[in-house]
């Protein structure tokens, strides 16, 4: 039997961390098994990251499963744009996991859908400004009609037809780029296709999940956010189901101190191999009652000058978190009643 590991993302890569996903591919004779652990998005940038995230350096036809370790976009988010291109194995994840993909997915489908609208109207207005600086006077009336129509964003002003009487653009850089990046990478169609491969609406933790006839799967808490898990993988060398080789994937980790969710919990597996996040590995966090009693003390003094806190925050997981110290101080009356307002509907 030969093991394969391949890390497509999660990496580091020009201070970028996203995107993470680990193939593994088991080799047994002519037996083969693809299996994809997470298959995360490029975040920053829009041009490079969706470059990263339209590059995918395998065949998705020819992956067997894919295992989420949680909900997060930079851990899940190429899975509609993977089904989009050919996938149709089974998901494995977690039950909670499992219900909060579907949300999380779809709202990342409305800013992909949402940016590339703005960005063909962008494109758009460039060609036709080409035109109304080039042509003739009546090109040139044509030409404001069609930047009015670009400003509705009108779908009938569409590439093939801004350039009016058969005249080409010459500026073949704006139409390849319009052919390209002017799409969303995936759309909700792909998410609820996506959604709909999730095996049994998602598993419980501390049970064996069959994969195949040597593969088993196994989901521990791991603190992170609702739904997230460390992922031990077990896999026998042949029939006999004897001396597995057990591998784990700690995906994201929680803290010892967290505010909701209970810490990471122990493997109890004899591991033989085990990949750890560890992107702040060498930092030392501040203690948490530490980093509570400084947002409190903030708190006090915008509420002595009748000033006003904008709490940035990623919307699921770290927003609740906020929310419910601030809700529990003020009901223990350490801090003055004072409204909160949040400002995001995924959150």
């Amino acid at each position: 039997m030969k093991l394969e590991l391949n890390f497509l993302g999660g990496v580091a890569h020009e201070d970028n961390l996203t995107g993470s996903a680990i193939l593994l591919t088991v080799r047994n004779g002519k037996y083969c098994k693809r299996i994809l652990i997470d298959i995360g998005m490029w975040q920053g940038n829009f041009q490079e990251c969706f470059r990263m995230n339209s590059r995918i350096s395998l065949k998705p036809e020819e992956i067997d499963a894919v295992v989420l370790t949680h909900s997060h976009i930079d851990h899940v988010g190429r899975l509609p744009y993977l089904v989009k291109n050919g996938f149709n194995g089974d998901v494995y994840t977690t039950e909670p996991t499992a219900a909060i993909l579907p949300i999380m997915l779809s709202d990342t489908a409305k800013i992909l859908e949402s940016e590339a609208k703005y960005r063909r109207c962008k494109e758009r207005r460039k060609i036709v400004e080409m035109e109304r600086r080039s042509g003739n006077k009546n090109d040139r009336c044509v030409a404001k009609r069609k930047l009015a129509a670009c400003d509705n964003d009108e779908d009938e002003v569409m590439t093939d037809s801004l350039a009016g009487n058969g005249k080409r653009i010459k500026d073949r850089r704006i139409r390849k780029s319009l052919r390209s990046s002017l799409e969303p990478l995936f759309g909700s169609g792909d998410v609820k296709q996506a959604v709909s491969l999730v095996k049994e609406s998602g598993f419980k933790y501390h049970r064996w999940i069959k994969i195949s006839r040597n593969i088993y799967l196994k989901f521990y808490p791991s603190g992170h956010v609702l739904g997230g898990a460390i992922c031990v993988i077990r896999i026998y060398k042949n029939n006999s189901l004897k001396d597995p080789v057990y591998l784990g994937f700690s995906g994201d980790l929680g803290r010892r101190d967290g505010i909701i969710l209970p810490p990471p919990e122990a493997v109890v597996e004899p591991l033989d191999y085990w990949f750890i996040e560890s992107t702040y590995g060498g930092s030392e966090h501040p203690e948490r009652e530490v980093e509570i009693m400084a947002m409190l003390d903030l708190v006090r003094k915008a509420n002595a000058t009748r000033g006003k806190i904008l709490l940035p925050s990623f919307a699921f997981e770290r927003a609740q978190e906020i929310i419910y110290l601030l809700s529990y101080y003020m009901s223990k009356g350490e801090v003055p009643a004072t409204p909160i307002y949040l400002d995001s509907p995924l959150a």
